[in-house]
Parts: C-alpha cells; structure tokens; sequence
C-alpha cells in the first residue's frame, strides 16, 4: 500500500495533472476519499468531485 502523509493540500485549484488522474483510476478503489486527496494534495471536496466526475467510486 502506499504510504500516506497529510499534505497542505498543495495541489488545490492547479489542473489535474494525467498522473494524477492514473493515480486516482489506481487509488480510488483502495482509498477513503481523504485518504486520496492526502495523497495528491487536494482538498477532499476536490477529490469527491473528480472521482464522481470520472465515474468512479471509493472502495473503503
């Protein structure tokens, strides 16, 4: 699993990048919401929004 350590969500508001993306089609299934955007540095409203945005549904 990949380890998690809170961010200051520094990615807020930027574009998602295509990495990004990758992780959030890999991680969503296996992640909490805010476990997801701790990861990416995105606030978990952000986070909700572009998996729901890409059909996709957290897994925990």
């Amino acid at each position: 699993m990949v380890s998690l350590t809170p961010s200051e969500n520094i990615n807020a508001g930027k574009p998602w990048s295509e990495v990004e993306l990758k992780d959030i089609r890999e991680f969503a299934p296996l992640m909490t919401s805010q476990e997801l955007a701790d990861y990416l540095g995105r606030s978990e409203e952000e986070v909700i929004a572009k998996v729901d945005e890409m059909g996709l549904e957290f897994g925990v």
